[in-house]
């Protein structure tokens, strides 16, 4: 960002530079011009003077030329009158020549006044050295401008290759953390594919572990098993506490039942569970958990519960027959004992 800051300070030092070079070749170039137009002007005017004094000479040798031949043809006396008249003559051309030179100096200027027209070629000097005086300095302007103009570009291109080299290595350590977030992208992926698992397993843990509070629910245990505060079902530690109270209500059956025989026991709560089902006590969603019966280890024996198992089938007419018989013998129990107490 800084190199990019100073880069462009260089462009705008640049572009300055460039800017008052051609400011001061524009001057330069004016000044060179009112230069040159006050030089043919004064070479005009000096072309004027020449033209006017060739004229004048032109016109005095002629003049001469006349008054040498009067001299010839004259006599001795009128000698000093003719050198006289020459005099005369020679000052009056002189006078023209002036007056004439003047008047066009006048209308080339465009003044009047004589003290203005000498004025005006007095300044016509000054001017001539103080243009001489600028083109120095603006020459001197040029040459340094030139020098700051290839030091800066000197300059930009060594920040250039310099900010393309950083550039590259921005570039590559640009990859490398592209490459770097790909792979912390792909582990929190990974991450979220295990959570999102170990989510579904709690919810089925957690499921099994309530069904299996359901079913002991009429397994009493000693309150000081009993967790002291009552946990609400949202909270994460109910699960916890379920699991206690189902861990030490299994407890309670392993050693109640210790010593039993499992299979008598078993075929006692099927009877129940067969009673009350028919008497409409046990829900319809209430399911029975096989318990593991105990291998025999003679073959003879396992044959003859097979055979038993066989004789023990029945079918489902059978089975409702015989629970309408259970509930006709209880209900004529249950008349008897009525009769009987009303007879007393």
């Amino acid at each position: 960002m800084r190199q990019s800051q100073e880069l462009k300070e260089l462009q705008t030092m640049s572009n300055d530079a460039q800017l008052a070079k051609e400011a001061a070749k524009t001057e330069l170039q004016h000044q060179e011009e009112m230069l040159f137009r006050e030089r043919r002007e004064r070479e005009q005017i000096l072309a004027e003077y020449k033209r006017l004094a060739e004229e004048r000479r032109a016109h005095a040798e002629r003049v001469e030329r006349r008054v040498q031949r009067a001299a010839m043809q004259g006599d001795d006396g009128g000698a000093d009158t003719q050198r006289d008249n020459l005099g005369e003559v020679e000052e009056e051309k002189t006078i023209t020549t002036f007056e004439e030179a003047f008047q066009r100096i006048k209308e080339a200027t465009g003044v009047t006044d004589t003290q203005e027209v000498v004025q005006r070629f007095i300044s016509q000097g000054d001017t001539q050295k103080h243009l001489e005086l600028i083109k120095s300095e603006n020459e001197k302007t040029l040459v340094r401008l030139k020098e700051e103009r290839e030091r800066l570009q000197a300059e930009f291109q060594e920040m250039k290759y310099s900010g393309e080299a950083k550039l590259s290595r921005g570039q590559q350590m640009l990859e490398e953390l592209a490459a770097h977030l790909q792979a912390e992208e792909k582990r929190r992926d990974d991450g979220k594919e295990n959570v999102e698992k170990l989510t579904r397993i709690l919810s089925n843990v957690r499921a099994g572990i309530e069904h299996l509070a359901d079913k002991m629910q009429h397994v009493k245990i000693p309150r000081s098993h009993l967790p002291t505060v009552q946990l609400p079902p949202s909270s994460e530690e109910y699960v916890l506490d379920l699991l206690s109270i189902s861990e030490q209500k299994l407890l309670q059956l392993m050693e109640e039942l210790q010593g039993k025989d499992l299979a008598v026991v078993l075929k006692e709560m099927e009877e129940e569970e067969f009673h009350a089902s028919i008497e409409g006590k046990l829900p319809a969603s209430n399911m029975r958990i096989k318990l593991p019966e105990a291998q025999k280890q003679d073959l003879y024996d396992e044959d003859d519960e097979s055979d038993d198992d066989e004789t023990d089938v029945i079918t489902r007419s059978t089975l409702k027959q015989q629970s309408q018989q259970i509930i006709d013998s209880r209900t004529k129990r249950k008349t008897r004992t009525k009769k009987k107490k009303g007879k007393q």
